[in-house]
């Protein structure tokens, strides 16, 4: 988030919230229900359904802590298919769709709610349809597509969701919660603008502190709210640069991109995983060029039921790159990946 961005945070209104559900109503054709994070959206989306303490949901492995203390609120999450499964929560990790075809027949066998976590992306598709329609429920988390924090929504065109929801932010909904959810907003912000550690450690246990208390202010910011609209106008344009991106990177990654990762979808990408021998110390070399990346673990099988979690290089392929900035990435990569020997073979 941009200074600018913070001031005119400033001009929100009510009617922002209303807007950006109709927006993305129209993208998804589905009922849109704004929250005040995705992980409240999946809280909810469990909670509709009246599962019991000991229901099992079904997770992948390596997901957001927040996605887990979400799920534990109202059950327990699992890694492994039982009897006493209910649900699954399928992530759609880096905006590559998750095989919905057998996942989506298990489901149908088992008799378990999906709902899916598009965290990753707001335009991906799988076999033609947009994921986040694929699902009884949906969930956005808008911070990580948009420059802002927080914000997200709950998708749904399951009835007993969709009114639940709406009555729990009813209940939920008065002008004391309205001042503490921005008061939450204003050391969230600090902590990820500030550049100086000293500031992160004062200020990180805060936000750890008030994270906790999302639950009781479930209802959108019409801060928040605000500033997306704009980027939603844009979001077609966005999410071909994204595409575009993705392709130049494509032809010159070799045997570290998996380009099967791709089969049956159409990707619209939040970050490129590469698969390199020592993915830490190539993250400390692009580092050293002042080239940021992530280390995370990645399901190459694309499929919750039977996963292949490998250790990957997140690599940045946001629309703010320009194709000159996107080449000093795929070079620096090779560079470090020859000097260090840390490429596949």
């Amino acid at each position: 988030m941009k200074v600018k961005e913070i001031y005119r945070a400033f001009g929100a209104k009510e009617s922002d919230v209303r807007d950006v559900g109709q927006r993305l109503s129209k993208e998804f054709h589905r009922h849109v229900v704004n929250t005040f994070s995705g992980r409240i959206g999946i809280y909810i989306a469990l909670k509709a359904c009246n599962l019991a303490a000991t229901d099992e949901v079904l997770i992948p492995e390596h997901i957001s802590s927040c996605v887990v203390d979400a799920i534990k609120k109202v059950c327990k999450p699992t890694y492994n298919l039982s009897n006493k499964t209910r649900a699954m929560v399928v992530f759609h990790q880096f905006g590559y769709p998750q095989k919905m075809d057998e996942i989506s027949k298990i489901a149908q066998e088992k008799n378990l709610m999906i709902v899916e976590d598009c965290a990753h992306s707001l335009s991906s598709r799988y076999k033609g349809v947009r994921i986040g329609s694929l699902g009884d429920a949906a969930v956005l988390s808008f911070s990580k597509i948009f420059p802002t924090i927080l914000g997200g929504c709950l998708i749904t065109d399951d009835k007993r969701i969709l009114d639940f929801a709406l009555k729990y932010l009813r209940d939920n909904k008065s002008s004391f919660k309205k001042i503490c959810q921005k008061l939450f907003l204003g050391p969230t912000l600090i902590n990820a603008e500030a550049k100086n550690y000293l500031v992160h450690h004062i200020f990180a246990p805060i936000v750890g502190m008030t994270w906790k208390y999302f639950f009781d202010l479930p209802n959108p910011s019409d801060m928040v709210c605000h500033l997306i609209l704009d980027y939603l106008k844009d979001l077609d344009h966005y999410s071909r640069k994204r595409r575009t991106n993705l392709q130049i990177m494509r032809a010159r990654l070799g045997v570290g991109y998996h380009s099967e990762l791709e089969d049956g979808c159409e990707v619209v990408p939040f970050a490129v995983p590469y698969l390199c021998s020592d993915p830490e110390r190539m993250r400390e070399e692009l580092r050293r060029r002042n080239i940021l990346v992530g280390v995370n673990y990645f399901d190459m099988n694309r499929n919750i039921l039977s996963p292949n979690f490998k250790r990957v290089l997140a690599l940045p392929c946001h629309q703010d790159l320009s194709p000159s900035n996107i080449e000093y990435l795929l070079d620096s990569l090779k560079e470090a990946e020859s000097r260090t020997g840390t490429h596949l073979t």
